[in-house]
């Protein structure tokens, strides 16, 4: 092999290296930025995801109030009725209720 030949191979070594550094140096900007644009991704998902959880409770917590002042209403409504029964009635319904709840006794 000629010295020729010899400077040409190691001028097309010296090619690739150079290249290949280059290609190296792409691929390590490119993952830079890929992790970048991922990561702000990830910030606007979770941003959003709290927004959305913030709007789902808030909306849970409207209807859960809405449900109490309905039963307030009820129960307020069903004492007034209470009130105005006659005493023996009363007794009556009190009695009825308390046997469903307690045991018959033996006997």
């Amino acid at each position: 092999m000629t010295n020729q030949a010899l400077a040409e191979i190691v001028a097309v070594e010296k090619e690739i290296q150079a290249r290949l550094t280059d290609e190296r140096s792409k691929a390590a900007d490119w993952l830079a930025a890929e992790r970048e644009r991922i990561g702000r991704e990830i910030e606007r998902d979770l941003a959003e995801a709290q927004r959305e959880f913030r709007r789902t409770i808030a909306a849970a917590e409207a209807e859960a109030g809405n449900e109490v002042d309905s039963l307030l209403r009820e129960a307020e409504e069903y004492a007034a009725r209470l009130k105005n029964l006659p005493d023996q009635a009363l007794r009556e319904r009190i009695a009825s209720r308390l046997s469903r709840l307690l045991p018959e006794e033996p006997g």
